[in-house]
């Protein structure tokens, strides 16, 4: 478009995602185990942090507890009665999975719990008989295939990603060049000299797009936008506001990092429908396993903020947090 303002201080900032866990802190907010994951269309895996050799977990396995299983106990595949111990209502699905993974997922904001796929072949418990749809998702968040369920059925498809143009506008209500933007989280885009710019989303999924800068004077974002894949026709943005300085943003992030972690030893402290009934039923295999999955989650969600705070970060690590929050 003629007479597009152009913003000549461009950031050059790499397209990387260091953590994982499913937590979002943006600008001071803190929202738990729910948001924050990687776009399915960046091609992006998970990023492990690698605990140091010869140092324990956080979080001790629940199984430590009790004593060792007799080597004859051999850990069998959930079944439905071992299911309803835990879940009343529960009921154990399985359905094929061939291009995915072994290991476990979970599909975000369902009744989904104990998500595994192995073999190809993927099995988990709903915790309430129902019915609908939403994404296999990595415990890290990163979304791996479409999914949909009954009580009595479950199929798991390939993603299907749409395309949504947008624009970025200045104050007067311009289309700006050259202004960066993050679509749902892991995608990164330029607008162009009409001030353009085109993002992918999944049909149904819903994630907040912003226009932001990093240049001298500090960081910036301008307004998040929610973009719904399928009804989200076109995304506006308005371009950034003033910046905030580096140091006065780490601050912010820092005291996040430190109330995540309180709530996740607040978290592991409280007892989970499988906790209490794993002290009932102590050497059931089964919900020993499924007590110390629970705490591995909470591991790796405590390695990589506490990552964060040890020094070994980079600046782009920073970035990264600032501009996604845990959970990306």
């Amino acid at each position: 478009m003629p007479g597009a303002k152009v913003n000549s201080q461009l950031p050059n900032h790499k397209n990387k995602f260091i953590f994982g866990v499913a937590v979002l802190l943006a600008l001071g907010g803190v929202w738990l185990f729910g948001f924050g994951s990687s776009s399915p269309e960046s091609g992006k895996t998970d990023t492990k942090v690698v605990r140091k050799k010869g140092t324990k977990p956080h979080f001790q396995p629940r199984s430590a507890s009790y004593p060792p299983l007799s080597v004859e106990t051999k850990t069998t595949q959930p079944d439905q009665d071992t299911v309803e111990l835990v879940y009343p209502d529960g009921i154990l699905l399985t359905c094929p999975a061939p291009d995915l993974e072994d290991g476990p997922y979970r599909v975000i904001g369902s009744d989904w719990r104990h998500l595994r796929i192995e073999n190809g072949k993927l099995e988990g418990v709903l915790t309430t008989p129902s019915e609908g749809s939403g994404f296999v998702a990595t415990i890290r968040g990163h979304h791996v295939a479409e999914f949909e369920w009954t009580d009595e059925a479950c199929r798991v498809a390939p993603l299907s990603p749409l395309v949504v143009p947008g624009m970025v506008l200045d104050a007067e209500g311009d289309p700006i060049a050259g202004v960066e933007v993050v679509g749902c989280v892991g995608e990164f885009m330029t607008t162009k000299d009409d001030g353009s710019f085109s993002m992918k989303i999944l049909s149904g999924r819903s994630c907040f797009a912003f226009a932001f800068r990093d240049d001298d004077d500090g960081f910036a974002k301008g307004p998040m936008s929610e973009v719904i894949g399928g009804e989200t026709e076109l995304v506006e943005l308005q371009e950034p506001g003033p910046s905030m300085s580096a140091e006065k943003q780490r601050q912010r992030l820092q005291q996040g990092a430190h109330q995540l972690l309180a709530m996740l030893e607040q978290r592991y402290a409280a007892e989970s429908p499988v906790v209490g009934v794993l002290k009932q039923h102590p050497d059931n295999p089964i919900l020993r396993a499924w007590a110390d999955d629970e705490v591995a989650e909470m591991n790796l969600r405590y390695d990589d903020i506490e990552y964060l705070l040890s020094g070994d970060a980079n600046e782009e690590d920073w970035l990264d947090i600032w501009l996604f929050g845990f959970g990306s």
